[in-house]
């Protein structure tokens, strides 16, 4: 799964180009810091795009015509989808919306002078005009006509307190503002509506009919401008995609992000087991090795990591792990076999064993109370000796999945894709709903990823340090823990 961020090309951003970059800028910020991968992109550069795969999350701040286009054919997800956001840039087609769901707007004539305004999102200061009569609208009119604009809407000015709103669907986040108290203005029009009164009005009342609008609309982020009247009642005049939140960047930015993992949390999991489960991200060889160091055994590292490849691979060609055996047993065979191979006394299996088998008791439990916590339904994909079940029994873990598929029963061995099309199979999803997590790139993320699921990276010390590239993962974490932020 890959997030793609998309920036506002600059002639939509009038007089907020760096305002409009920053909110998105503060979301790809966030994302990343939880470990997703999120390539951020001018809408300009969309044109060079090939289309983007299915499992993939659009962001888009996107307004130019060629960009809507694109998106309205990609099988992604987008945030803000492209039909929201042509209904936006439309003021009649906001008007009708706005009228058939009983969202008050200004009325189209009253005594107190008249707004033009460019059917479209207003590009420049003009797009935007107040007329004090009819007399002078005409003349605004004919300014239009001059300019080539044909196309527009008239409604009456409205006296009161001009108020900006920002709001995220489905966060709870809604916020309002007085512009004219702080002077953060893009054109000054709120000048014609003088100092803020800051009349008494019902805020959940607005941000009901806000959010009323936003869902027939069928728009995520939005902002855009009401008039707050003497007697408390209010009406929207201007209704907008993906404001930039200059006035709570850093709180929308997070409320933003909460929506994003909403939409992408995992219907069901897939985990490995050894060097996820228990021992927290760390590769079974560094962890063996680790415990070599404590229990000062005399050899060094690579002579252990001869005698670690030579165990694994007799393990893995001789019947030595029988199905009853526990993780104890199953230990303490695999460190005589090391001991054996590098010609040490069996008197350092029973320190080496007891040490490590405390850890890793240590290890599983953090993992069963994390996955006693995730209400998604879950799966284990592991290649493992035909003890599994022992294993998991052993470590409180066995009634935590709805099925178990160890590789020596099935015939079915990673890096092989296929066994972990057996994973969804048994969720009963579709792979791109299911997030598999694992500790090793190329038997978990990989083929993982080749099945078409979702991959989480459980980044741990790995077994060589070579340097991993960047995007090898849809998400990358340290800590099981960090689940509960998906």
């Amino acid at each position: 799964m890959k997030i793609l961020a998309i920036l506002r090309a600059k002639e939509f951003s009038p007089n907020s180009v760096e305002k409009d970059q920053a909110i998105m800028q503060a979301v790809v910020r966030r994302l990343r810091s939880k470990g997703y991968v999120a390539e951020l992109v001018n809408e300009e550069e969309l044109t060079t795009m090939q289309d983007v795969p299915p499992d993939t999350t659009v962001l888009s701040m996107g307004r130019m015509s060629k960009t809507l286009r694109w998106l309205s054919v990609q099988d992604a997800r987008v945030i803000n989808s492209p039909e929201s956001v042509i209904l936006c840039q439309s003021r009649k087609a906001l008007s009708r919306v706005m009228h058939e769901n009983g969202v008050a707007q200004p009325p189209q004539t009253a005594g107190n002078g008249y707004w033009l305004k460019r059917d479209c999102a207003a590009r420049q200061q003009g797009d935007v005009v107040f007329a004090r009569n009819k007399e002078e609208l005409l003349q605004k009119e004919a300014e239009f006509g001059r300019r080539g604009i044909t196309d527009y809407t008239v409604s009456a000015h409205v006296e009161g307190d001009v108020i900006k709103f920002y709001g995220v669907n489905g966060t709870g986040f809604f916020r309002f503002y007085y512009p004219i108290a702080d002077g953060d203005t893009k054109f000054e029009d709120e000048q014609h509506n003088g100092p803020a009164h800051y009349y008494p009005f019902d805020a959940d009342a607005l941000h009901n009919n806000v959010d009323r609008l936003a869902a027939a609309i069928g728009i995520d982020i939005y902002g855009g401008d009401a008039i707050v009247k003497s007697d408390g009642s209010f009406c929207i005049i201007d209704f907008n995609d993906w404001p930039s939140f200059s006035r709570c960047r850093e709180e929308a930015a997070s409320a933003i992000v909460a929506l994003i993992l909403k939409r992408i949390a995992p219907k069901g999991y897939i985990f490995d087991y050894g060097g996820t489960l228990d021992t927290g991200g760390c590769h079974w060889g560094k962890f063996f090795w680790h415990a070599y160091e404590h229990c000062c055994v005399p050899v060094t590292e690579q002579q252990f990591r001869d005698a670690y490849v030579y165990a694994e691979r007799y393990v893995a060609q001789h019947h030595v792990i029988l199905p009853a055996d526990t993780f104890r047993e199953t230990l303490e065979k695999k460190i005589s076999l090391h001991l054996a191979f590098l010609s040490l006394p069996a008197s350092y299996l029973s320190p080496l064993a007891s040490y490590i088998y405390h850890q890793v008791c240590l290890h599983t439990e953090h993992s069963r109370k994390v996955l006693s916590r995730l209400p998604q339904p879950k799966v284990l994909v592991s290649n493992f000796y035909g003890n599994l079940q022992t294993v998991l029994h052993e470590f409180k873990l066995s009634g935590l999945f709805l099925d178990v598929i160890e590789s020596s029963v099935v015939g079915l061995r990673k890096p092989d894709p296929q066994i972990f099309a057996l994973g969804v199979k048994a969720l009963g999803l579709l792979p791109c709903e299911v997030a598999v997590i694992g500790d090793s790139i190329s038997k978990d993320m990989q083929p993982a990823r080749q099945a078409g699921c979702q991959t989480i990276w459980y980044r741990g010390e790995q077994w060589t340090e070579e340097e991993i590239p960047n995007g090898m993962a849809d998400r990358t974490i340290k800590d099981l823990n960090d689940l509960a932020h998906v």
